[in-house]
């Protein structure tokens, strides 16, 4: 899901004048939001859930940073869709901001604008979710902190093999996945 954010910058109003600046800024802010440090592991054979581990930030893979200039409204939506249509790398933390300045000549923009395009994949958090990350990455000062679950130890092949039988079962009878207490709660799987 994408997540478009503008910024009225006039008169120098702006914290991200450069690709450092947005680096920083948004560095400086991932504590708060702990899913952003996050990337999925899959079981080997796919025998569970893929399981939500600690990664870290590789800035040149999850922030981008482009000088706009004088433009219309058609191309800036023709940058926001190819951007929506890039996948994000399931290797990684599943989320990428695009910082845009210096946006001119859109009509019901502010001339000179900077336009934040926040990309998070459905798997980490919700559409209000997201609204949470962004105001504690933009520094609200009313923002929580994003608990985005815990990263949990991965289990190796045999300790899912085993539980495979048990899970198939369970699915067999028709009864969904059985609630199994924490255990369905820490898999990145679907939310109860």
């Amino acid at each position: 899901m994408s997540h478009f954010y503008v910024f009225d910058t006039r008169q120098g109003r702006t914290p991200v004048a450069t690709r450092a600046h947005a680096v920083d800024w948004i560095l400086r802010r991932t504590h708060r939001t702990p899913a952003l440090r996050r990337r999925l592991h899959r079981v080997p054979g796919d025998l569970d859930y893929p399981y939500w581990v600690e990664a870290g930030i590789d800035p040149d893979h999850h922030i981008e940073f482009r000088r706009i200039g004088q433009t219309i409204r058609t191309h800036l939506h023709r940058l926001f869709a190819s951007l929506a249509e890039r996948p994000l790398d399931l290797g990684r933390p599943l989320w990428g901001l695009h910082v845009l300045t210096d946006v001119r000549g859109v009509s019901d923009l502010p001339d000179r604008a900077t336009v934040v395009v926040l990309r998070v994949h459905h798997s980490v958090t919700d559409g209000r979710g997201a609204v949470q990350i962004a105001r504690a990455l933009f520094e609200d000062p009313d923002a929580e902190p994003s608990t985005g679950g815990r990263p949990v130890p991965v289990p190796g092949p045999a300790t899912a093999a085993r539980k495979l039988p048990g899970d198939y079962l369970s699915y067999a009878g028709g009864g969904g996945p059985v609630d199994d207490g924490p255990t369905i709660a820490r898999r990145a799987g679907p939310r109860g």
